[in-house]
């Protein structure tokens, strides 16, 4: 993935992405949403003769992982984490015309040359825990397109056919058709990108031509396979609810070749069957997002990159005094305010930009001590996990098809540019010093995730009931007090609810039967052996249900 550095380059992008394209957007849009479609049984992954493969192969499962960072993984040992909590769509990022195809020699060659190895191995990973693959390709060569090694358009006519001859012989390699399989093929695996995040050094009309000669390819090795076109990074611009006037004064401001591409693609809706858009900041922009989307589009509508936690101080298109306040010093607890002013640069430096640096530095920073390391760390990790929760019952809510959740491991500071959330992200721990949980060990969000897929991953509809409304000080930003979100599993009602506000004893007579219910946290710590703490069940009354910033489950029970 690419990333823009200086406010210019952000506030040109995020802000104007989203500004220009969509200068209709209301004052105060309507957050209901249609049920989502049935998600279990779906047949998505049957050959181009509609024949199913000799082996059943799994459902998607509606929350998955997404191609960052785990296939630099060797030996893809982490994959099987996810299996055991029922996760079955995995990313498959970075397959590369560069590496399929080095040399025109092999293009010339054909298909019976290109080297698949790299692209096998992943998959073969995926299907040995039971996965169905979401493949991601990017057109970058070193001898075939205008600018080597980077994204741009094939330099000629003759690199344009070795485009479509790459594209269409990865969709035979992976389609489970019965010809030009990969030997040992289990699955169907039927989705694809053209290209992961555009950083694109060609034209829009390149691109638009790329997205076409893609699509023709795919559909011609099987034409039941889906095509999905470049996502993009939207930013936090939908966090606090632009108005009209902030949409069009925005859009005044500049015109970013961005939101040119953007746009392109949006106007051939003939060359897509999925509209992707990434989801890395906050949760209750997620209606909004999806509102307009569909206003632009009837396709399905997919989250990749979706990362499970907000993307602190990056990518940030609002003034500080306009941002999510979230993680401003008086909206955190306690011990965490105080974590924060031992940071020497404090108050120099915001909040969020000294949470970043004690997640990927800890103990080695000036004024912190491992303890203060580990009052941060246990306050981000519940964190991460209400946060990562609630963008998946949303994103069901509104009729999301698919969200891919990023990162597999945490990262240590390395791989990542500096001051940015990334590498406090992931499911599973990296064994960084200070830590002290081993490496690969899951993090309290993959037992959320594993509450979401064992409660609700089988459900038939989804649809927010009732979220509230109320302005923060100021009127700078918007939250939704309450959110209440209906799921229906195996033709019974659960719903899962908050308060955004904090704690608070609600009455939800209005919105469920009258009864009693048992309500149900969900896990945000671990015990002193790292195994996930279950909070116990409570049995309330539909005028008395206790909430607060963690979700829980409502379902009906007797007494």
């Amino acid at each position: 993935m690419y990333y823009f550095s200086g406010n210019a380059m952000r506030i040109t992008f995020y802000t104007l992405l989203i500004l220009m394209l969509f200068p209709a957007f209301g004052e105060k849009a309507d957050i209901a949403a249609p049920p989502a479609a049935a998600l279990a049984g779906e047949k998505e992954n049957t050959d181009k003769n509609g024949k199913e493969p000799a082996e059943n192969p799994p459902v998607m499962s509606f929350w998955g992982i997404d191609g960052h960072p785990w296939p630099k993984h060797k030996d893809f040992d982490y994959l099987g984490k996810f299996k055991e909590i029922g996760v079955t769509s995995y990313g498959v990022e970075f397959v590369n015309w560069k590496l399929a195809v080095p040399k025109e020699k092999v293009a010339v060659r054909g298909p019976g040359a290109y080297h698949w190895g790299n692209t096998d191995r992943h998959i073969k990973a995926i299907e040995a825990h039971n996965g169905i693959a979401l493949i991601t390709l990017w057109c970058i060569s070193g001898w075939a397109t205008k600018i080597p090694g980077k994204e741009a358009p094939p330099k000629n006519e003759k690199c344009w056919k070795y485009w479509r001859d790459f594209v269409e012989a990865l969709v035979e390699r992976y389609d489970r058709d019965g010809k030009d399989d990969m030997p040992g093929l289990k699955y169907a695996h039927l989705h694809y990108q053209v290209q992961g995040e555009a950083h694109w050094k060609g034209t829009v009309e390149e691109y638009i031509k790329l997205l076409e000669q893609a699509y023709k390819s795919v559909k011609k090795a099987n034409k039941n396979a889906k095509v999905l076109y470049s996502s993009f990074n939207l930013g936090d611009i939908f966090d606090n609810n632009p108005t009209v006037k902030t949409v069009e004064k925005m859009g005044r401001e500049s015109d970013s070749f961005s939101v040119k591409l953007l746009r392109g693609i949006l106007k051939h809706p003939e060359l897509f069957d999925i509209a992707p858009t990434q989801l890395n900041f906050d949760y209750t922009g997620i209606p909004t997002r999806v509102k307009w989307l569909r206003s632009r589009t009837d396709k399905p509508i997919w989250f990749v990159d979706a990362r499970a936690a907000y993307n602190l101080n990056h990518h940030t298109t609002l003034p500080k005094k306009e941002r999510n306040p979230r993680y401003r010093i008086d909206n955190l607890p306690e011990p965490v305010r105080k974590v924060i002013k031992k940071h020497p640069k404090w108050p120099k430096f915001d909040e969020e930009k000294i949470i970043v640096k004690i997640l990927q530095h800890g103990s080695k920073l000036k004024g912190i001590t491992p303890d203060d390391y580990r009052i941060l760390k246990k306050w981000w990790e519940k964190d991460k996990a209400e946060f990562a929760f609630k963008k998946s019952v949303i994103a069901a809510g509104m009729g999301v098809k698919h969200i891919y959740s990023q990162w597999t491991l945490e990262l240590s500071l390395k791989p990542c540019i500096p001051d940015t959330a990334w590498a406090a992200c992931g499911l599973l721990s990296d064994g960084v010093p200070g830590d002290e949980m081993p490496k690969g060990t899951p993090r309290p969000v993959y037992w959320a995730f594993d509450q979401f897929n064992k409660k609700l991953g089988n459900f038939k509809s989804a649809e927010i009931i009732r979220p509230r409304r109320s302005r923060l000080e100021g009127g700078k930003s918007l939250y939704y007090e309450i959110w209440l979100i209906k799921f229906t599993v195996n033709g019974k009602p659960i719903h899962v609810v908050w308060c955004d506000g904090g704690r608070t004893a609600a009455d939800l007579s209005l919105d469920l039967p009258t009864g009693i219910f048992k309500t149900t946290g969900i896990v945000t710590e671990l015990d002193k052996n790292h195994k996930p703490v279950y909070p116990p069940a409570k049995i309330v009354p539909t005028n008395a249900i206790l909430m607060d910033r963690t979700p829980r489950f409502i379902e009906p029970t007797i007494r």
